[in-house]
């Protein structure tokens, strides 16, 4: 797999990480950026910041032929299936309905479309996202919670952790990532 990520002298604020990425028929996955093309081992290694944490493995989907989003889930035994990680962490300790992290920018409350995301915040408190301040960084939620410094922050999961992908195994998708409203044109 060939994958562009460009930058002004390599990826630049565009982050890989924590992917279930396919390795090609010719072996690692390609990474092009604009000081050339390299294997993803060696953008990893050079761009610490921008790859790490990536998976170079094929996943098993529920499906063959992927096509609608159901199909895009892991088998049970597919790589990928609880190796996810935090998407943030929380910066200071409290309690309240607003908490500030390393970046909110993996988060959205529904852009008041649809609901907001469900997080777990540490291993097991669950909220419901209300707001999110993506220049400040905090993320409001639906009724207070305490928390410490450095709890991992992700959306909902089931399992030991997250699975890497598009869908969270043994989830119900639309409780945790609702589908955008169908509208009809007349």
């Amino acid at each position: 797999m060939n994958l562009e990520v460009v930058g002004i002298d390599g990826p630049g604020d565009n982050k890989v990480v924590n992917n279930l990425i396919a390795k090609s028929v010719a072996g690692d996955s390609r990474i092009d950026v604009a000081s050339g093309s390299m294997a993803m081992n060696e953008a990893e290694s050079r761009f610490p910041d921008s790859f790490t944490g990536n998976i170079q493995q094929t996943p098993t989907f529920s499906d063959f032929n992927p096509e609608a989003v159901a199909d895009f889930a892991l088998t049970f035994n597919s790589s990928g299936v609880d190796e996810g990680v935090a998407l943030t962490k929380t910066i200071g300790a409290g309690n309240g309905t607003t908490i500030r992290v390393v970046d909110a920018g993996y988060f959205t409350s529904g852009f008041g479309l649809l609901p907001g995301d469900l997080v777990r915040v540490g291993a097991t408190t669950r909220v419901q996202i209300v707001a999110v301040d993506y220049e400040a960084n905090t993320i409001e939620f639906d009724r207070s919670i305490a928390w410490l410094n450095g709890q991992d922050v992700t959306l909902e999961y089931d399992g030991s952790a997250p699975d890497i992908g598009a869908i969270e195994g043994n989830l119900n998708v639309s409780s945790t990532r609702p589908r955008a409203p169908t509208l009809a044109v007349q």
